[in-house]
């Protein structure tokens, strides 16, 4: 009951701006060496899925990066950090599509962690909201939804059928009410394109008079992350102001919390807080490392959805299924990255951060970086 409680306080800490502006000072004070062990993950139990979605990565992926995580594999991961707080349980790909993947959530819910998760809908039949509700298995569960209309969103979503995943959405809120569930808390993802762009008022609309949760929720507008063969077509650079002042004024009428993810916003914009991207020594993302489905560990999550997961792979820090995350931790790569981000350099993985301004380093100087011995 201790943990959970201080998990909790811990989980609030981690969405607090404040609180993480003083967790990042910390991180460019203390000794490389000293800097604490990571307390947030984010696991790919699968990289299969069954759609094709025009916004993502996914399915131009070749057969050798389609595989599903073990159970083994995950409690095996789990297990190597002991003071694990938060876990995003979303990778590129349908995660109910490994059969697994309820077991995992069990054993990470047995550990008191808070597991946030994305989310179609697509395999939300009844018994399985039921699971999910009497196990607690998810803290926070986004609606991965992309469009207000069943046209616009079939065509996004390849594959998927509207009025399905509407149900299904309908359906969870309807038996969590019945059971009297606090858990998961569920908010909205709308991923912006070309193809929904005009859409993002009706969205608010449709969520906050259909498809309303019970309590306080939140729709979050993202962009896609990279601008990759793909996407390219329907890649949008930013929200036109007048489509933000329509949604803005929808959410004040149907009283939704609407996010819009930084880089989406035009610097020039009304809602825009920055004007520029910030320098890489702001960053902090690298506490929070993304696990590949075959254990190739990342710094974050920020890079993918670009089409390049071969790129990432032989730029990982290593793999956690070839040796203990302690010595990937501590190893020549992830030394290399830290080094540079403090000193406000870009390391070879980051190059093209959606989110930082990080430019190319040039060789001769990054490799400067890696650690002549590691003890």
């Amino acid at each position: 009951m201790l943990s959970e409680i201080y998990n909790k306080i811990w989980i609030k800490a981690f969405y607090s701006d404040t609180l993480r502006k003083m967790y990042l000072w910390t991180l460019k004070h203390r000794p490389l060496r000293f800097l604490p062990y990571p307390t947030a993950i984010e696991l790919e139990p699968t990289t299969f899925c069954n759609l094709r979605c025009r916004i993502c990565e996914n399915p131009i992926f070749s057969k050798r990066h389609r595989r599903n995580m073990t159970l083994e594999e995950f409690k095996y991961i789990i297990d190597q950090f002991p003071n694990l707080k938060w876990c995003g349980a979303t990778g590129i790909g349908e995660q109910w599509l490994n059969p697994d993947f309820g077991e995992m959530l069990k054993y990470a819910k047995s550990k008191k962690i808070f597991i946030e998760a994305y989310d179609n809908f697509v395999f939300f039949d009844e018994d399985r909201i039921k699971e999910v509700l009497k196990y607690d298995l998810y803290d926070r569960l986004y609606f991965s939804i992309d469009a207000a209309t069943k046209e616009t969103y079939e065509k996004i979503r390849v594959g998927a059928k509207w009025e399905v995943v509407i149900n299904n959405f309908k359906t969870f809120i309807e038996l969590k009410e019945k059971f009297n569930k606090k858990k998961p808390k569920l908010d909205f993802h709308f991923v912006v394109c070309s193809l929904n762009l005009n859409e993002l008022p009706e969205f608010i609309k449709l969520v906050g008079t259909e498809l309303r949760p019970k309590g306080r929720f939140a729709v979050h507008f993202v962009k896609i992350l990279h601008k990759f063969d793909w996407v390219k077509d329907i890649y949008v650079d930013h929200v036109p102001q007048d489509i933000i002042q329509k949604t803005e004024e929808m959410a004040k009428k149907y009283n939704v919390y609407v996010q819009w993810e930084a880089n989406i916003i035009a610097p020039q914009a009304k809602h825009a807080w920055r004007r520029e991207l910030p320098p890489i020594k702001n960053c902090y993302a690298w506490m929070s490392p993304f696990i590949f489905v075959d254990g190739n560990v990342m710094p974050c999550c920020t890079m993918n959805e670009g089409g390049w997961r071969d790129r990432q792979i032989q730029l990982s820090m290593g793999n956690i299924f070839e040796k203990p995350f302690k010595e990937i931790w501590y190893g020549p790569r992830y030394m290399q990255l830290k080094r540079m981000i403090r000193a406000n350099l870009t390391p070879p993985y980051c190059v093209g951060c959606p989110f930082y301004y990080a430019p190319p380093t040039p060789k001769e100087i990054a490799d400067k970086f890696l650690p002549k011995e590691i003890k």
